[in-house]
């Protein structure tokens, strides 16, 4: 794995290569780090820090709905909601949730890496990684979890087999749960001037600012304690994986947020119900039956 370390001294210098790089291509595995680690061989994007996050695009509702042809997976943060959105190909989904802390601390360290189209743009200091666009969004490995071998915890991959994002924990995929918003993307073209992190050397899709693909593996995203995330003063959009909860949770600009997951299929619901997320209420009822 290609891995991106750096001191104070030349975060600088780094921030200003990744913002140089918008539009090209990285051939290998990428690491951010603050210190020396060896990245996962799982991951196609190594992002390491126990006292930053990660931000990715943070659009309105009205900016994600201008995004022209949006890719199968793309991922963004609406501002207008509080929430995670993604596209299936077809529609605009809002990942669900369940509320977990009010907490924020203090640690805003800076050290963190922009990739933005704006050449200005410095990253958020509660970030290790900071991609920006109001016309384009995130695109995480697109693949399924039976091409992955040796996955590390924590491993967020979008399965395209389900239309889900997903995520890796002890010998287990976890499907995140989304509702669909009814908003289909439009047609139409924009630049295609994002970063590609990849094998291949195809360049980023016009509606990601940075494009992350492989056919075996993921992204690694900060993991982090419930402790250590008690102490970050966060952002709207500011995304972990929290290694306490075992789940991918943010911060909405008031409090954390779990990602919530699809009940197991032995979770037997109404065959007239549809997808059940975790942490939500389902009402049944009931007839009765004489005898």
């Amino acid at each position: 794995m290609k891995v991106i370390k750096y001191s104070s001294l030349v975060i600088t210098l780094l921030i200003t290569l990744l913002i140089c790089l918008t539009g090209s291509k990285l051939h290998a595995q990428v690491g951010i780090h603050s210190s020396t680690i060896n990245g996962s061989s799982s991951a196609m994007l190594d992002v390491f820090s126990t006292d930053k996050g990660l931000l990715i695009p943070r659009l309105s509702a009205v900016q994600r709905g201008l995004i022209p042809s949006p890719a199968a997976g793309l991922l963004i943060f609406n501002t207008t909601t509080g929430r995670y959105n993604y596209f299936t190909g077809a529609f605009w989904y809002q990942i669900e949730t369940t509320f977990v802390s009010a907490i924020t601390g203090t640690g805003k360290p800076g050290g963190g890496v922009s990739v933005s189209s704006d050449p200005g743009k410095q990253p958020d200091s509660s970030a290790m990684l900071d991609a920006s666009d109001p016309n384009r969004g995130f695109l995480f490995p697109r693949t399924t979890p039976g091409l992955i071998s040796a996955p590390e915890n924590g491993l967020i991959i979008y399965d395209m087999s389900a239309n889900l994002l997903k995520y890796y924990f002890e010998n287990e995929w976890f499907p995140v749960c989304a509702v669909t918003t009814g908003q289909p993307g439009i047609s139409g073209n924009q630049a295609a001037i994002g970063v590609a992190i990849n094998k291949t050397g195809a360049q980023a899709h016009q509606s990601a600012i940075l494009d992350v693909s492989a056919p075996d593996k993921g992204i690694l995203i900060p993991r982090l304690t419930a402790a250590q995330r008690d102490g970050l003063y966060a952002v709207a959009g500011l995304t972990i994986f929290n290694t306490t909860s075992r789940a991918i949770e943010y911060f909405d600009g008031s409090n954390w947020l779990r990602m919530n997951i699809i009940l197991p299929a032995s979770v037997t619901i109404a065959a007239t119900a549809s997808t059940v997320c975790s942490g939500t209420q389902v009402t049944f009822t009931a007839t009765e039956v004489n005898g």
